[in-house]
């Protein structure tokens, strides 16, 4: 492990990065709005306490809403050569907030607009809202 590297991989306790599969510096939270619709749409990670679930009981993140994702790199430890990925787990944005209000003292919350990669690109409302859920 380099220096201020922690043992999940993120460069410091309460850094905004991660270190990717190279060792470069990733930021841990994505915000954006969800580019597909139809069969290809990402569930949010809340599961059963997504507050926008459906009729169903589905979590879907529709098209065009405003998501926020968490960067986890998935390793593959079969076989001597096993590899890195990054992937990401989707949450609607009021989902995810109501969450942090739920979760222990030690996790990973987003406190900064610098937190998300992302927050630069978004309306002027919807930065309004994460700044209030902050």
């Amino acid at each position: 492990m380099g220096p201020g590297l922690m043992p999940d991989g993120f460069v410091e306790k309460r850094s905004r990065f991660m270190l990717g599969p190279t060792g470069e510096p990733l930021h841990k939270w994505k915000v954006e709005y969800a580019t597909r619709g139809g069969g290809g749409r990402a569930q949010c990670r809340q599961g059963v306490n997504c507050l926008q679930r459906d009729e169903k009981g589905l979590a879907l993140i529709e098209k065009g809403a405003l998501r926020i994702g968490r960067r986890v790199v998935m390793r593959d430890s079969h076989g001597a050569d096993g590899f890195e990925t990054v992937t990401m787990f989707w949450h609607h944005a009021q989902c995810l907030f109501t969450g942090f209000q739920r979760a222990r003292g030690d996790t990973r919350v987003i406190t900064y607009e610098e937190d998300m990669e992302g927050f630069q690109d978004l309306l002027l409302e919807d930065k309004d809202f994460l700044r209030r859920e902050m």
